[in-house]
């Protein structure tokens, strides 16, 4: 074997489990240069939610040999659309906030991956450009992740923090087990959701008083269970007879 064929890595095993999903952005040139980083690390799945104009030809200059992933890429209108047929949301951004999702270091979150035996379909959230995930994306996450970044300045370029986040991903040692396992999706967890909140509309919980930021808070905590197919099944029963008790 040459040597430079070790300086290569080799197929990463998680490529089909993590989807890399770009809400709102604003430039071509930045949606080619995530192609680029995915290609770079072993990734293919691309989404773009309600791009501010997306040209393919214009990203093609900036996404070098990684065409073939702008030629695949999925767009969506909304974000919830995006994640209708994923298990599991993971946001990257560099602001904190008291009624956001539980906010960790990328390297906190890439040491919890290992060991795993099973890895859900995952979307990895990066905001737009200029704002970042804003409070109506946060719902969606399941965690928040933070690249660590000098006090002076924190926010990284898109592409850059892409390339940061699949990096880390390559270094973590990851073990498949041969076994299957059926996880609940996103659009699984919106319907407990909705059931949810019409349990607490229905049992007044929620009121002219309530916080106007609790439902959100709620739909969170929903989405923190991290069901599988099974239990979301067994859940989703208790809130429909739960419903239709009190209705």
């Amino acid at each position: 074997m040459k040597k430079e064929n070790n300086h290569h890595l080799p197929p990463h095993p998680l490529g089909d489990s993590f989807h890399v999903v770009l809400v709102r952005p604003r430039t071509n040139a930045n949606i080619g240069a995530v192609a680029r980083a995915m290609q770079n690390f072993g990734f293919s799945h691309l989404h773009l939610v309600a791009p501010h104009r997306y040209e393919h030809n214009e990203a093609a200059t900036t996404a070098c040999w990684a065409t073939e992933i702008l030629s695949q890429v999925t767009i969506h209108s909304s974000l919830e659309k995006a994640l209708l047929d994923v298990s599991d949301s993971i946001g990257f951004t560099s602001s904190y906030g008291k009624n956001r999702s539980e906010h960790i270091l990328l390297g906190e979150w890439t040491s919890r991956l290992q060991g795993l035996k099973h890895y859900p379909k995952t979307a990895l959230i990066f905001g737009p450009e200029d704002t970042g995930l804003t409070n109506e994306d946060i719902p969606y996450c399941r965690l928040l992740v933070r690249i660590a970044t000098d006090q002076s300045n924190p926010s990284l370029n898109l592409a850059q923090a892409v390339l940061l986040v699949l990096y880390e991903l390559t270094q973590t040692p990851v073990e498949l087990s041969v076994e299957e396992e059926s996880y609940a999706t996103g659009k699984d967890f919106e319907v407990l959701c909705s059931f949810v909140h019409e349990l607490a509309k229905h049992s007044q919980f929620y009121s002219e008083a309530t916080p106007a930021h609790l439902p959100e808070l709620i739909s969170r905590l929903v989405r923190r269970t991290q069901a599988n197919e099974r239990e979301m099944h067994i859940m989703l029963g208790i809130a429909k007879k739960l419903l239709e008790r009190i209705s």
